[in-house]
């Protein structure tokens, strides 16, 4: 392959990369990771979830 034509795909995946980062938006804009579980499984359930693994990730 052309080295040139290889650096132009690279550039090309690497505008793709930037674009679709910067369309899930900034993290000042978007609500916390929190919200959005809550949002997407309901605030019982998140909770549930959260307190599993956290009770996981710190053995007694």
């Amino acid at each position: 392959m052309d080295a040139t034509l290889a650096h132009r795909e690279r550039d090309a995946r690497t505008d793709r990369l930037l674009r679709d980062c910067l369309l899930l938006g900034t993290p000042e804009r978007r609500p916390s990771a929190r919200i959005r579980l809550e949002q997407a499984i309901g605030k019982d359930l998140a909770r549930l979830l959260v307190m599993s693994l956290t009770a996981r990730s710190n053995p007694r």
